[in-house]
């Protein structure tokens, strides 16, 4: 999932491009996730997702400047803890760890035109913790066209409340692949959601 609260990306689909299908040889297909897809973005961010530890999607957010976020998450959507990798090189330190009421395996898959309604508890290193209610709503099936790839998707919209205020994110999850990507964030007090422009998936080399 991109990161809540303090490692959110504002990225965002663009529905754009020639058609193609993930069955070209130039688009990633979910055996890629392994060795690693790349969602590069119109700003010149990047992040990378592939396979990740008991079933879950690692994803790298790697900033044009400053340290890179290293997460893990289930599905790409349910962050279960971020950590900050110095550029500089040495041990990642962590940022903050999520717990849902629900053990990983049995956090739902978007199903289209379903929701799901749980409590998150966000804590950070130095003791602080806040527990939140969060709302997932799973839209109708979709295609999402990127660089000329197209593939099946659900859009997905995410909401957390809690005493320090609220976050509202919105994902693509792409069924085909086995992941979602965050496609805009905003917190409470934000006039509207912050969003950026993907314009190509590509294989990515393991870190």
């Amino acid at each position: 999932m991109g990161k809540v609260p303090a490692a959110v990306a504002a990225l965002i689909i663009c529905m754009s491009g020639s058609g193609a299908s993930a069955a070209d040889a130039t688009c990633p297909t979910q055996a890629d996730l392994g060795a690693g897809i790349r969602v590069d973005y119109a700003d010149g961010s990047s992040v990378r997702y592939r396979t990740g530890d008991g079933g879950n999607v690692e994803i790298t957010e790697v900033p044009d400047d400053g340290d890179a976020v290293l997460l893990q998450s289930r599905h790409g959507l349910y962050d279960l803890s971020a950590f900050s990798a110095p550029a500089a090189g040495g041990e990642p330190a962590p940022v903050e760890m999520t717990e849902y009421d629900l053990a990983p395996d049995d956090l739902p898959l978007p199903e289209p035109a379903t929701a799901w309604t749980g409590r998150v508890t966000i804590s950070t290193p130095d003791g602080r913790r806040e527990t939140m209610t969060v709302v997932y709503v799973f839209g109708a099936p979709e295609t999402a066209e990127i660089g000329g790839c197209s593939y099946p998707s659900v859009n997905v919209k995410a909401s957390f409340l809690g005493e320090g205020g609220w976050i509202w994110q919105e994902f693509t999850y792409f069924l085909d692949l086995g992941f979602g990507t965050l496609t805009a964030s905003q917190f409470e007090g934000d006039e509207m959601p912050l969003r950026s422009e993907p314009v190509a998936l590509a294989l990515a080399a393991a870190p």
